[in-house]
């Protein structure tokens, strides 16, 4: 099953014992902005983006890909590969 956005971030924060509020308050930004951000109701930036993956220790292009930020003309590493599925409970490449 692909999971993306909301649940996606709910695996990696609960896989790191944080909270949206917590995360949201490291980014140092309204907890309701970072929920509708996830929901997909709200544009993340990219300094945003950056951000998360600083924060969760993501790569840019896998926040990126589940924020829903659409990185044309960027050139992906050719070893990159983005974390779009869960299996048996565990993030996959």
């Amino acid at each position: 099953m692909i999971i993306r956005g909301k649940k996606y971030f709910a695996k990696v924060l609960a896989d790191r014992g944080m909270s949206q509020r917590g995360l949201a308050r490291l980014m140092e930004i309204d907890v309701a902005s970072l929920n509708r951000m996830l929901n997909g109701q709200r544009r993340a930036t990219l300094v945003e983006a950056c951000e998360m993956s600083r924060l969760l220790n993501l790569d840019l292009y896998t926040v990126a890909h589940h924020l829903g930020i659409e990185m044309m003309g960027i050139r992906l590493p050719t070893d990159l590969k983005v974390v779009t599925e869960e299996k048996n409970g565990t993030l996959n490449n």
